[in-house]
């Protein structure tokens, strides 16, 4: 009997939050559609929605990647945040559609739903996510490239052979 070669392929799904009518707040979005052409192979969502309202998006996954505008005023506008699920809880940040992401991952939980074992945050550092119309500021629209990049390492380092491949 021959070994497999088997390649044990996590579910990933990129989540991707915003509002394409405020400001900085859209970067999600456009990472996520960006996201769609590079990767099709990828389970992406856009979202406007919030709260326990993305229930749905978060479970059936392994890995859990979550793309939206973040102000920590720690950063620069278009700096990219790398957070993981542990982080959430001391991220002291306004996140208009990451509010409750963190609860949203304990009701999963709590329910028995099937939670992603892995969840990643790749906050875009905003300037303005309130105004209504406004375009995206030049220092957070050139996050998306870093973003799309960290997205090609998170999907690469999830792919993992479950044995050693025959050469």
């Amino acid at each position: 009997m021959g070994r497999s070669n088997a390649l044990e392929v996590p579910r990933i799904r990129l989540l991707a939050l915003g509002n394409d009518l405020l400001a900085d707040d859209r970067v999600g979005l456009e990472i996520g559609r960006a996201a769609r052409q590079r990767f099709p192979e990828l389970d992406v969502v856009l979202t406007e929605e919030a709260g326990f309202a993305l229930l749905d998006y978060v479970v059936g996954v392994d890995h859990l990647i979550v793309v939206d505008a973040i102000q920590t005023g720690r950063a620069e506008p278009g700096h990219l945040w790398i957070l993981g699920a542990d982080d959430l809880a001391n991220v002291r940040a306004v996140m208009p559609h990451g509010a409750g992401l963190k609860e949203v991952l304990e009701l999963a939980q709590g329910l028995q739903l099937e939670a992603p074992a892995r969840v990643t945050l790749l906050g875009i550092e905003a300037a303005d996510c309130t105004t209504i119309g406004a375009t995206i500021s030049e220092a957070v629209l050139e996050a998306v490239p870093r973003a799309l990049q960290a997205i090609e390492e998170l999907i690469r380092n999830g792919v993992r052979s479950s044995e050693p491949a025959d050469r």
